[in-house]
């Protein structure tokens, strides 16, 4: 799955991060956690400092069960299929990197709506 998750990133004009999770290196899919938690510990980070950024009902059940914050964006389901993320940016991406970039951190577990 990594050369694939590559070749994705490269044909999209964006840099292999230096931190890459694929179906193939957990035993559990996601709505499983395990692909969440093992970023965070290739990372080195704590789950509760960590921010997931998802599109679908299953990454958002994983990001949560992971204990991550989880801000969806409505770029392949309706916000009504979304509502057990933290965050729902009707804008899709552009909306959350905007909002990202006002704030150092995610500043707690609120369940709000933009």
């Amino acid at each position: 799955m990594l050369p694939l998750a590559h070749a994705r990133l490269l044909a999209a004009g964006l840099p292999i991060p230096d931190v890459l999770v694929s179906s193939d290196q957990v035993a559990r899919g996601k709505p499983a956690p395990d692909s969440y938690l093992l970023a965070a510990e290739r990372l080195g980070a704590d789950p509760a400092a960590c921010l997931v950024l998802e599109d679908a009902p299953s990454g958002i059940a994983a990001g949560c069960a992971a204990g991550m914050t989880v801000w969806a964006v409505t770029t392949t389901h309706a916000p009504a299929e979304l509502g057990d993320a933290h965050r729902i940016a009707d804008g899709g991406l552009p909306e959350v990197l905007t909002e990202l970039s006002r704030r150092a951190a995610p500043s707690g577990r609120s369940r709000s709506r933009s």
